[in-house]
């Protein structure tokens, strides 16, 4: 896993970066259509950085 890629990311930055809010998110995670996040503390969730990155490639492959 290079830098670009590897790591845990907020969902703020999954927002950011996919240009989906947390109500979507959630609705795709629940339908299996988005990554699932990891629990890293007792009240806090993270993104796994490159998971998110190769649903985003996906998704352009799949619009072209």
């Amino acid at each position: 896993m290079d830098n670009e890629t590897q790591g845990l990311i907020s969902y703020k930055e999954v927002e950011r970066l996919t240009s989906l809010t947390r109500r979507t998110i959630h609705r795709r995670i629940e339908s299996g259509n988005f990554p699932k996040p990891i629990q890293i503390g007792p009240q806090r969730k993270a993104f796994v950085r490159g998971e998110v990155l190769e649903w985003i490639d996906d998704l352009i492959s799949k619009q072209r």
